[in-house]
């Protein structure tokens, strides 16, 4: 069965969509703009860095050492030195110094370079760093080594060298982007657990308040759903909202109101119904006993007032029964019946009616104890043996048997007398609602009503079926304790 989609639930889907979203976005940013930030902040240090170089090759700068290649390799080595601690940053393991720097001439020409010479004789004279900074502007660039490879990028940040205030070369600082990158994975890496981490987060804590705004909401919706289908459904436990269980105390009294006016209707109706054709009989057996008639007439009539005066009293007691059972929306109160030993005492009780009737009372009893209310119980099981053992015809047997499964308890009363037509069928729990004509006399139409009644208020069912060419009343409960 495909269950229809509440909107409740698209909500709650576009929250945690607009969400997700927007962690997406904000993630998209925070590990864009990380390599950004850290690459400025290592040229920020890397233009220190050749500024206070530059100015060192100034500061040794004189008439007997003129500026060149050997004032260059006396001032720097011209290999990177090893640390000699081993240093640890994060996760890295650093062992040597990863910053270089090499000097151009006034033309461009490297005449130096950190790196064991490696650039030596190269002319950078178009080079960004170089070309800038000849010209008094700050020079950098980053160039890959190959173009396949992002990570492959060296960075240069050139800084003037001058001599009587005019720029005679450039001391460019140059730092492989290789180096860099393990600190901004590694810090990609974390602002991309601690996203995630806060998004199911968010999520998890947008869905609890649905939860726990909507849950409520939907029990109240199904709760009156069923009462509007005609069963007999527990009040839902709504949780501690205070507004939520103010409606829920709303609707639950304004059931209550709605019920006691229909049934005040309904009560007075099946009175009306049911003893107006009783309190007919006793009447005209009494004006006809005013007249002189033989002995034999009147004690027939009298029979008759006492049969009809017992009818009214069973009509009476049913009423009270049902109107209990339909005044109640659960049950009011529980405990552990022992079935079989309620079924036997009715089948004794029943036991004369049975033998003056000539119908044999068969039993199959499982020892079954359930979690219920004994006085509803019985007033159903009462019903379904009395009516079986009122519609059986002479020598027909009625049975009856308790069975039970891990879910469910069964109990069945099944006899031979005439089968339920068809059309009848669906309406036999009807109130009021019995066959007429039938060999055994007219029923109340009362009896099956307050089997569904009790059965409904412990949240059972109540079949009728025919099988083997009998009878059979199946009354099916939820497992509640044995």
């Amino acid at each position: 069965m495909k269950l229809p989609i509440r909107p409740s639930q698209v909500i709650l889907l576009l929250v945690c969509l607009n969400i997700g979203l927007g962690f997406i976005v904000l993630i998209r940013y925070l590990l864009t703009d990380l390599e950004t930030q850290t690459l400025q902040a290592s040229e920020e240090i890397m233009v220190d860095v050749s500024a206070r170089l530059a100015q060192q090759v100034e500061h040794h700068l004189s008439p007997d050492q003129p500026f060149g290649a050997e004032l260059c390799r006396q001032l720097f080595p011209t290999s990177s030195p090893a640390l000699s601690t081993e240093v640890k940053i994060y996760n890295l393991d650093k062992k040597k110094v990863g910053l270089n720097h090499y000097i151009t001439d006034a033309q461009g020409q490297v005449i130096f370079d950190s790196n064991n010479d490696s650039l030596k004789g190269e002319n950078h004279a178009n080079f960004n760093n170089v070309l800038k900074t000849l010209r008094g502007e700050y020079g950098a660039r980053s160039s890959r080594l190959d173009e396949g490879d992002e990570f492959s990028s060296i960075m240069y940040v050139g800084a003037p060298i001058r001599q009587g205030g005019e720029i005679i070369g450039v001391l460019s600082v140059y730092k492989a982007q290789r180096d860099i990158m393990p600190f901004v994975l590694e810090r990609r890496s974390q602002i991309l657990t601690v996203c995630i981490f806060m998004a199911i987060g968010m999520i998890l804590f947008v869905a609890g308040v649905f939860f726990w705004v909507y849950s409520p909401i939907g029990k109240l919706t199904r709760y009156a759903r069923d009462v509007i289908d005609g069963q007999r459904p527990t009040f839902p436990k709504l949780g501690k909202g205070r507004e939520i269980n103010t409606l829920g105390t709303a609707l639950r009294t304004m059931r209550e109101a709605l019920e006691g006016r229909a049934y005040a209707k309904n009560y007075v109706q099946t009175l009306s119904h049911e003893l107006k054709s009783p309190i007919s009989a006793i009447k005209a057996s009494a004006e006809l006993l005013e007249e002189d008639l033989p002995a034999e007439q009147r004690d027939r009539f009298l029979k008759t007032i006492v049969s009809e005066v017992d009818r009214s009293e069973k009509v009476l007691s049913r009423l009270q029964q049902l109107s209990l059972m339909e005044g109640m929306s659960e049950l009011e109160r529980s405990e552990k019946v022992p079935l079989h030993t309620l079924l036997e005492g009715l089948m004794t009780e029943y036991a004369p009616i049975a033998k003056t009737k000539e119908v044999p009372l068969i039993s199959s009893l499982t020892p079954v104890s359930y979690l219920g209310d004994s006085f509803l119980l019985r007033a159903a099981f009462q019903n379904l043996l009395e009516n079986a053992i009122k519609f059986s015809p002479h020598g027909a047997q009625v049975e009856v048997s308790l069975t039970e499964t891990n879910e469910h308890v069964h109990v069945a009363v099944s006899n031979g007398g005439e089968l339920v037509p068809e059309y009848a069928r669906e309406r036999i729990f009807d109130r009021l609602y019995s066959l007429q004509n039938t060999p055994q006399g007219k029923g109340s139409g009362i009896g099956l009503a307050l089997v569904k009644e009790a059965v409904e208020l412990h949240q059972g069912k109540v079949r009728y079926s025919t099988q083997d060419g009998q009878n059979s009343f199946l009354i099916i409960l939820p497992h509640g304790g044995s």
